[in-house]
């Protein structure tokens, strides 16, 4: 929900554990306390998408979930979150944009040892669009006060014995196969690739077919052995598949256009060398969301989407209903994603 900040700071006082997310300003002078925060303008509200920037969206945390630990990580010690999170329970993750936290999470998330085995969840924060690149994104630490614009910010969670937790995503989009696209490279810029066997540069593929950049490319395939076996020298340890987790419930896995200049293509996200990935169909986000809304539990803890969701979507004023939260820069569900819905669903042992 949105909060008056004054309402937020007596929440805070009363010992709530929250998730919050609002602009530097909001977030900025509340006193400390069991919460985390990253920056946001734009929400999902009961009432709608909109822009706000005099309130603040609070994610209460049930009370039989416990916080463990509030703890920063640099870029150096990303492959540490997973491994400090409890067994029983998720991490709740938050990352500015556009750093080198959030790039080499982006781009190593999916083969750091026993990545699959924890829950992982979170964003990446953003700013106002007509203040990107102006002002930086911030993520606050609650417990002290402190606020980083360089690193990530894990909130470690617990559960009791008899519940547990499980990411669920709900991706819109589908592949059309009728263009296979490989890409000689990984990384966050792509020009020089393979389209049906052939080489071409994607970038001048996109203008000749009339390809709309507001909808992403996308890939089914499933981290895990192949992938392991490609990268075993890359410095970080192949990991077992999960099956669970790594194909996001039989979903795409989106990668998002974010700029367009000469023959380069910038992404959101990173895309791997030799993976196949296709452009993905045209679609309506809620009668789409609509159609692929999975049954959540009245144990919801808490959602979020993307902000590409809200602006190629229209969502100002629209409403997903059940599912509140920000639209982020970025969503993380065991690795980053882009245009998604992610929530956290706490579940019963035993009950279906």
């Amino acid at each position: 929900m949105l909060a008056e900040k004054s309402i937020v700071a007596d929440m805070i006082r009363s010992g709530e554990t929250l998730m919050l997310s609002g602009t530097e300003e909001m977030l900025t002078g509340l006193p400390n306390g069991n919460w985390v925060g990253g920056t946001s303008s734009y929400f999902m509200n009961e009432d709608g998408g909109q822009k706000n920037t005099d309130k603040i969206f609070v994610m209460s945390l049930p009370a039989d979930i416990k916080l463990k630990e509030v703890k920063f990580y640099d870029s150096e010690h990303l492959a540490d979150i997973s491994k400090e999170s409890p067994d029983n329970g998720f991490t709740y993750l938050l990352m500015p944009f556009g750093t080198k936290a959030h790039l080499d999470y982006a781009e190593k998330a999916p083969f750091f040892p026993g990545q699959f085995t924890k829950i992982t969840i979170g964003w990446v924060a953003g700013v106002s669009l007509e203040d990107l690149g102006k002002k930086t994104t911030k993520v606050f630490n609650g417990q002290n006060g402190q606020i980083s614009e360089t690193d990530a910010l894990a909130m470690h969670c617990s559960l009791p014995d008899n519940k547990y937790a499980m990411i669920s995503t709900i991706n819109i989009y589908e592949a059309d196969k009728k263009a296979t696209i490989v890409f000689p490279n990984s990384g966050f810029e792509v020009g020089n690739c393979f389209i049906n066997g052939e080489p071409t540069n994607i970038v001048k593929y996109m203008k000749e077919n009339n390809i709309d950049t507001k909808y992403p490319i996308v890939s089914n395939f499933k981290f895990g052995s192949a992938l392991s076996k490609k990268l075993d020298t890359s410095g970080y340890t192949s990991f077992t598949e999960y099956p669970h987790v790594p194909d996001h419930g039989g979903n795409f896995v989106n990668v998002s256009f974010a700029s367009i200049k000469d023959d380069k293509a910038q992404l959101y996200a990173p895309i791997f060398k030799d993976v196949k990935y296709y452009f993905a169909k045209p679609a309506d986000y809620l009668t789409e969301f609509n159609k692929n809304l999975t049954a959540a539990s009245d144990e919801l803890a808490f959602s979020y989407s993307c902000i590409l969701n809200y602006v190629n979507s229209n969502l100002e004023g629209k409403i997903t209903k059940g599912m509140y939260g920000p639209f982020t820069f970025g969503e993380i569900a065991y690795q980053l994603l882009n245009q998604t819905l992610v929530y956290l669903d706490i579940k019963t042992k035993g009950s279906h």
